[in-house]
């Protein structure tokens, strides 16, 4: 082999070993592996405050106005209680509320009858006095919404119980629930009563 063939076989051979050097401005493109394929967590979504809607549609605006119910729910109820125990409104004073009030008279082989009492409308302030025969054997009671009571010993013959009003309350009349039992528990008696100051109710027991 001559020595022009052997030259240009070593010159071939240079030339397809040689690697260019890469440039500063070449930038190697990315591949698809090369992106992540898990998604990033996102921030925990923020709780619905209280109220009437659908998660994600707009929040709904309260307005507070000077609307009565928003103000103090107290004061209408007091005013409410006002009302009913006004007496030019809820208990107009009727010409039988100056009268005397007469419940019957019943028969009784008993002892003694125990009689209770209470209030029937609002807790005002009412004030009663109670008489057998004439003879007071309560001054003065304070009459509440629950019932409360005493006995009473029967003379023989005729007991004439009365049941006066010291006062009207903060409403007006004087109003009652009473009952009278025998010494068996046995109902003798019951009925309200309505009074203006000063006026009485009785029933009478005839003990046999």
């Amino acid at each position: 082999m001559s020595g022009a063939s052997l030259a240009q076989q070593i010159d071939r051979r240079e030339q397809s070993l040689s690697i260019p050097a890469l440039l500063p401005d070449d930038v190697i493109p990315e591949t698809p592996s090369s992106k992540s394929t898990i998604p990033l967590l996102s921030e925990e979504p923020e709780a619905p405050a209280t109220g009437n809607y659908t998660l994600g549609e707009p929040k709904k605006e309260v307005a507070f106005g000077a609307r009565e119910e928003f103000l103090n729910p107290n004061e209408d109820r007091q005013r409410k209680l006002n009302n009913k125990l006004n007496p030019k409104q809820e208990r107009p004073m009727l010409p039988e509320f100056y009268r005397d009030q007469f419940f019957g008279d019943f028969r009784s082989g008993s002892k003694f009858v125990n009689i209770i009492y209470r209030d029937h409308q609002a807790f005002d302030g009412d004030r009663i006095q109670i008489r057998l025969n004439g003879r007071i054997v309560q001054p003065d009671v304070l009459l509440t919404n629950q019932f409360r009571g005493f006995n009473i010993d029967l003379e023989p013959g005729f007991n004439k119980i009365e049941f006066t009003a010291l006062n009207q309350g903060a409403s007006g009349p004087n109003t009652a629930q009473f009952g009278v039992y025998d010494d068996q528990g046995k109902l003798v008696a019951n009925n309200e009563w309505n009074l203006a100051t000063g006026v009485s109710a009785m029933v009478i027991i005839v003990k046999e």
